[in-house]
Formats: C-alpha cells, structure tokens, sequence
C-alpha cells in the first residue's frame, strides 16, 4: 500500500490493558484479571513491541456500561469454563451514582487511556520521536436513553480528550445516525446531535490551558480496567472547563459542562491575552436532565444564544448545562504568546463550593 501512495496513514488495532481487563481477554490469555504490560494482555503493547515501523498510529475503542462498574474481584472469580468468551455481564456489578458520577463514567475510560498512553511513551520512547498517536476508533455509553445527562456526559467525553491532544488525534462516535431522530421522511438532531454540533458551531481547535483552585475528587474505587489513577475533569469541581482559540486566533472559547442539577458559578482570569468587549454565549440546556428531544414533539433541549455587553468576571452556569463562551481577542501576536505562555484562570467562590 504504502509503494502504491507514500503518503497514506496506516492505524495498527490495539487495545489497551484496560480494554483487555473489561472484556476479560488479559484474563483469558494470563489468568488475571487485570492485564499488565508487557504480557499477552497487553495487545498494544505487542504492537509496539514486535510491529514497530509498521504503522503511523494506534487505535482503540471503548465502551461505557450506564448503571454497572466493572469489579476487579468479580472479574477474577467470575464463573469460566475456558471458551473463547465470558459471560455477558464479566465482571460488572450495579452501582447508583449521583448525576456527575454518572457523567464521569466514560470520561473516566479516556482518562485511562491517557495513563496507559503515557506508560508506553516510557516504555517506548520512540513513539513522541516518530509521533506516533492515538485514535479512538470507537466510543459510546450504552444501556441509556438519548437525553441532556447523556449529551453532559458526551461533552466530558470531548473535554477530557481536548486536554490529551497531545497524542490524541481522532475519534469516532458510535455512529453516526445516533446523533438523530428519523423516520422514513423526516429527521432532526437529538441531544447528542445537537451536543456535537454546538462544538462543531462554536468551539476552537487550538487547547488553551486552564488551572483552578478546586480539583476533581480522587477515584471511587480500586485503579484497574476503567479506573483511572486520578479522576477525569478540569480543575474547577464540579465544572468541567475546557478552552481552545479559534485557528485564525481572533477568539478565544471556553466550553463549561455542569454535570450536576444545581447551578454554579465561578470567577474567570485570562491571562497572556487581551481580550475585547465582543462576546456570546451559546447554552445547551432543558428542564431536566431527563429531557429529550423525539420527533413530533416540540425539543426539550435548546441551544440558545446570547450577545455580552462584556467580559463577566463571574460567571453563572446553569444547572444540567454545556456553555459555551466566545471572546474576541485583541491581536493574533498576543493571542500566540498566550499559547506558549498563558492559561485560563478559574477560581469558585467560596459560596460556589
């Protein structure tokens, strides 16, 4: 392939010591439950280890479980007569979560990619010399109607890869037609539509750094298959901020998602760039987490927008809600020194906490 056109991008199928974990592969081909690095549970890691020079880069898929966890104890005594595939259920036990538990469930399966990613970067440090990167191939959260807790927890999802762009440089939401309601004449967007087209409408593609003072709470449970070491999010609990310039530079965004059923607020610094009084908002919002939008019926969930008269210094956010805000910059000279040097400062009152 590559005689016939040098310049393709050849991506190498992997999956991570996570997703061998589970699946209940890295049991199967070890007898442990969680799979290690180095082993024959750690697909990925055979691809680096024994196809290196092959491929550009690598992908993996994930899929979230709404209602359940993954259990490091069940997987390991789970009942296995030694076929080719475990129970439906391996290893996964029910479990209530509060809404911004719920949100955070398939952020926390990027969050742990991230780790792994930088695990191999020691193992392999070829891979930031050759640029190697990372491509989610595929990623969902199943068992769940198409709601706004669905589309917060999507737009976590997003943020959370902004942040690792690094190495992250695709992904591919499964697919494509669940992001409408259709018929056989008609369709529009449904909540996760209209989630991605409100990144797609309003959010940068250069990340922009952000800081706070209030970090996300350290993992619930045992580190291990979807477990990450340290929890998913931005700085500012229970917000999840991300910030990003336009490519011409001429603005800078930040998208705030408030996984929980109460409003927050918090005050907002931009350093390293001047910022002008244009501005706008754009909020995706409803009357519940439960809303949804279904064809026939008038849409629960909205995306509005707002004109400023300025830059806030405290910010509102909605309950249940993604936002984003849009500023004009001063100079593209300013704005680049920003990137190499700034960050978005955020800091929650103290009646916000």
């Amino acid at each position: 392939m590559r005689a016939v056109d040098p310049s393709i991008t050849i991506l190498a199928s992997g999956a991570m010591p996570d997703e061998m974990t589970v699946t209940g592969n890295a049991r199967m081909v070890t007898g442990k439950v969680i799979g290690e690095f180095g082993t024959d549970a750690d697909w990925t890691g055979g691809l680096f280890s024994k196809c290196w020079g092959t491929f550009d880069g690598v992908t993996e898929h994930w899929y979230a479980r709404s209602g359940t966890r993954f259990d490091l104890d069940i997987g390991q005594h789970d009942p296995y007569t030694g076929g080719t595939t475990m129970p439906p259920r391996y290893g996964y036990v029910p479990v209530k979560h509060s809404l911004i538990e719920w949100a955070r469930v398939p952020s926390n399966r990027v969050r742990v990619k991230a780790e792994e990613w930088g695990q191999y970067e020691k193992l392999f440090p070829a891979i930031k010399d050759k640029e190697i990167f990372l491509s989610i191939d595929e990623w969902a959260y199943t068992g769940t109607p198409t709601d706004l807790k669905l589309a917060l927890s999507y737009a976590m999802v997003l943020q959370e890869m902004f942040r690792h762009t690094e190495f992250f440089k695709m992904s591919a939401f499964t697919m494509g037609v669940s992001a409408i309601n259709f018929n056989a004449t008609e369709s529009s967007f449904n909540t996760t539509g209209l989630m991605f087209k409100l990144y797609r409408d309003h959010f940068g593609t250069v990340p922009v750094e952000v800081s706070g003072n209030l970090p996300q709470p350290p993992p619930k449970w045992p580190v291990g298959g979807e477990q990450p070491a340290t929890s998913p999010g931005s700085p500012t609990y229970p917000p999840d901020i991300s910030a990003a310039f336009s490519s011409h530079r001429k603005f800078l965004t930040i998208a705030i998602v408030n996984p929980t059923e109460l409003p927050q607020s918090l005050n907002l610094q931009v350093k390293g760039v001047q910022l002008l009084g244009e501005a706008k908002m754009w909020q995706m919002t409803g009357p519940s987490p439960e809303a949804a939008n279904v064809l026939a019926k008038p849409p629960e969930v909205e995306v509005k927008e707002e004109a400023l008269s300025s830059v806030p210094e405290t910010v509102p956010i909605a309950a249940a809600s993604i936002t984003v805000y849009r500023f004009a910059t001063a100079a593209v000279a300013s704005a680049m020194r920003y990137i190499e040097h700034g960050m978005i400062s955020t800091r929650v009152p103290e009646q916000g906490r």
